[in-house]
């Protein structure tokens, strides 16, 4: 069953085909029949305005629970990259931190020769030269961190063990735990945890009421579950021992709505809703690129020049208009920012397979497609 939230305007009111909307929807139905997805959510806006709001699919894979609604939850992973970053150049506008700053000099574990060169501006972009995510570069048996037994006095030093997989600000390299650092570092600096920051810096401005670190009681039968794991994921705040700096990585629960609001954010140059987030010329940054001859090699894929911003992608794909903002997480969660057409996209993406081709990128294409 479809479902639709709130909208602004119709689609051909924003200089987009409605048809296209249609064809997304099929799209989506089709996926969720074929058993690629277990559902789908999404947000499209133009110029401001939000022209399709819809979910479809099923809330839990686990038990009959109903359906997948707009304002159901879901973990959107690895797109929280880009709120830390946010969280990050909060600080550095406040003159707390440096974007060229030593690590070093916040966290002391990092005051040896292989890591003293690793600057906060080296962990937003991935180029700090510390481990790649498990499976990035396909091995057979990666080795998870959360099998290590970590707790808060011992996971910067298991970050930190071995060697530099490449030298330090020469190769982009996915790494997830540089942004559990960088909520470390958010922590450190403000003297809050990482989770109270967020609320009280980002989450609150952007009016996010729908999005959790750690999802309240009388939210958890909305949170979307498709595996035992994101079950367990769910209760793992609460679990003794956990430091909520860890969830900097990728442990948001959003809706699209919510996310949109973050995406908004960014095409209104860090304004929301009258309400400045983020400073104009910090956003520029943010959301420009910053790397230049720097090859990538994560996912059995060689690129030569990796375009990065500051915690987000930049001109991803050729199809993209210039400036194109984007990052997604796994399971699927997608956010674009279209700056040339004023475009804001939002998918979420529960996914049943842990690869699929098609990715959000097929519906990404249908979505450009329709701008008139």
């Amino acid at each position: 069953m479809i479902h639709h939230g709130t909208l602004d305007a119709k689609p051909e009111d924003v200089g987009f085909d409605p048809l296209k909307v249609d064809l997304l929807d099929a799209w989506f139905l089709e996926a969720i029949q074929a058993k690629h997805l277990q559902a789908a959510s999404y947000i499209l806006s133009r110029h401001g305005k939000i022209f399709a709001h819809t979910s479809l699919g099923a809330l839990c894979g686990l038990e009959p629970k109903g359906d997948f609604l707009p304002d159901s939850l879901y973990g959107i992973a690895s797109a929280t990259k880009p709120f830390t970053a946010a969280a990050i150049i909060q600080l550095i506008e406040q003159g707390k931190i440096a974007l060229e700053q030593p690590v070093s000099t916040i966290l002391d574990e990092f005051n040896t020769p292989l890591h003293q060169k690793i600057t906060v501006f080296h962990l937003l972009t991935h180029t700090s030269g510390l481990a790649s995510d498990p499976g990035s570069h396909a091995e057979p048996y990666p080795r998870a961190p959360w099998e290590q037994g970590l707790d808060e006095t011992n996971w910067i030093r298991f970050v930190l063990k071995g060697p530099l997989q490449f030298p330090v600000g020469e190769v982009w390299n996915y790494c997830s735990h540089g942004f559990m650092l960088l909520g470390e570092i958010i922590a450190r600096v403000s003297g809050m945890t990482y989770a109270q920051y967020m609320q009280e810096y980002v989450l609150e401005p952007l009016e996010m009421t729908h999005s959790f670190f750690d999802v309240p009681d009388a939210q958890r039968e909305n949170v979307c579950i498709v595996t035992a794991d994101d079950k367990q994921r769910l209760d793992q705040p609460r679990q003794p021992g956990f430091l909520s700096s860890w969830v900097a990585c990728g442990d948001l629960y959003s809706t699209p709505y919510d996310v949109w609001k973050f995406g908004q954010m960014l095409l209104n140059k860090g304004n929301f809703r009258g309400r400045q987030v983020l400073g104009r010329k910090m956003v520029e940054a943010m959301t420009r690129n910053h790397l230049h001859g720097i090859p990538a090699y994560n996912w059995g894929v060689h690129i030569k020049e990796k375009p990065f911003g500051l915690g987000c992608e930049v001109d991803k794909e050729p199809i993209f208009s210039a400036g194109t903002i984007t990052h997604e997480g796994y399971g699927w969660t997608s956010l674009l920012v279209d700056p040339v057409e004023e475009l804001v996209c939002v998918f979420i993406m529960p996914a049943k397979v842990d690869w699929w081709e098609a990715r959000p990128m097929c519906a990404r294409s249908i979505v450009l497609s329709g701008i008139l």
